[in-house]
């Protein structure tokens, strides 16, 4: 299924440019709130916003080392392929050698491992549905509380397309519909699910390969 964009590049930009003067300082805003937010959904011992701050600004440094990938053009569709994670478990581990150790280094990884991924997975336009499917006793790994506090993409995965094509309302309207559970979905747990920091983060990245690139 393949969604056509609800807004103009115009209205991409004006919410792009609130974040900071800089994609640099703009990515460390943004992946800032998404990494307190996972910790507080956790429950780890979070780092210092200082601390945070410098492994973003390191992180960033080694996504444009790596390279950002193309931007699709509005006839390609892309095509969604499984994460190399040996490859991000490298990028991971290189970052983590250049900070003070901390107790929560776990939480860091799996933070690390999927923001590399938002960032570096190459762009396409049809979703994997992960969001809706279903297990042989019929539940769904990705409409678990348990399992998605430990995501900073909720119920998605973290190079879905839904995050950039559609709004909001959309976004929920879409989720809530395809809902398994017994009793309807709870408005607090959207914020899980759906969180709203993240389609910032993906809108910034939208944006920024289209203007490197």
């Amino acid at each position: 299924m393949i969604i056509p964009l609800p807004y103009s590049h115009e209205t991409f930009e004006k919410y792009y440019r609130q974040f900071g003067p800089t994609p640099k300082l703009a990515f460390i805003e943004i992946a800032l709130v998404v990494a307190k937010r996972l910790f507080e959904q956790t429950s780890a011992r979070p780092p210092s916003d200082v601390f945070l701050k410098q492994m973003l600004e390191i992180s960033w440094n080694v996504i444009e080392n790596e390279g950002l990938p193309q931007p699709l053009s509005n006839k390609e569709t892309g095509e969604a392929k499984a994460p190399d994670y040996d490859y991000y478990t490298s990028l991971v581990e290189s970052v983590l050698s250049q900070l003070p150790r901390h107790r929560s280094e776990d939480s860091l990884r799996i933070l690390l491992g999927q923001l590399f991924i938002a960032m570096l997975g190459r762009e396409f336009k049809s979703c994997r549905l992960s969001y809706q499917e279903l297990d042989p006793q019929g539940d769904c790994a990705r409409q678990s509380l348990d399992n998605c506090n430990d995501r900073i993409s909720g119920s998605h995965c973290e190079d879905c397309p839904y995050f950039i094509a559609l709004s909001s309302p959309q976004h929920r309207k879409l989720f809530t519909r395809s809902w398994v559970g017994d009793q309807p979905v709870k408005e607090e747990e959207l914020a899980v699910f759906l969180p709203e920091d993240f389609r910032g983060l993906r809108i910034f990245w939208y944006l920024y390969i289209r203007s490197v690139n």
